[in-house]
């Protein structure tokens, strides 16, 4: 298995302050872990194109994503990355079946995978303990239930990179335990680039 390059180099300009963020690194699972406030998030939307670095570059597993210098600034439906917010963000009136199911329906895009892979439906279901919960809507099930339903779907979009914005947050121990097989099995299997903010290092 190959191993996984970060090279990036950023500066963020907001209004509020100014991030400046290097990560070089060959491992494939990167943690960010910072206080609350400290621009951890930002960091997350610029490698998902959603907000715009001022300067530098964003180059992850040998693809460009973003370079100030030859002005190319790949845009969200361009990158292939899957994103779990803080907030989650499923359909609220959808089922847990159709809220992944739209995950699955998103590797319908202009740009193809580099992963040799993908995740089966039914084994994530299966893995993340969601058969029982596939034709609840979203907006009742609990925390837990809501944050193993929005990495399912992230993983089943095919992404070529995944991003997790406070995964740990509200998980109990065996939460815990579940979230990191997950993680060990994407990378392995997959050689999926990982990127976890968290406000401890314990995890």
């Amino acid at each position: 298995m190959s191993a996984v390059t970060y090279d990036i180099v950023m500066r963020i300009e907001r209004r509020a302050f100014a991030l400046d963020v290097v990560i070089r690194t060959d491992s494939r699972c990167v943690g960010i872990h910072a206080p609350v406030g400290s621009g951890k998030t930002t960091v997350l939307h610029a490698l998902a194109g959603l907000i715009k670095p001022t300067d530098g570059h964003i180059r992850i597993d040998g693809r460009c994503y973003f370079e100030s210098t030859g002005r190319l600034h790949l845009l969200p439906e361009q990158r292939r990355v899957g994103y779990v917010f803080q907030d989650i963000r499923l359909f609220p009136h959808m089922s847990v079946k159709r809220n992944l199911l739209y995950g699955n329906s998103a590797t319908n895009r202009s740009t193809v995978s580099q992963k040799d892979s993908s995740w089966n439906f039914a084994e994530l279901v299966e893995r993340l303990e969601l058969n029982g919960l596939l034709e609840r809507p979203a907006m009742e099930l609990s925390g837990g239930e809501r944050k193993k339903t929005a990495i399912a779907r992230a993983l089943l979009s095919q992404p070529d990179v995944l991003l997790l914005d406070e995964p740990y947050a509200g998980l109990d121990a065996t939460g815990v335990r579940t979230l990191n097989g997950l993680i060990r099995s994407a990378m392995t299997e997959f050689n999926l680039p990982v990127i976890i903010t968290a406000h401890q290092s314990d995890q």
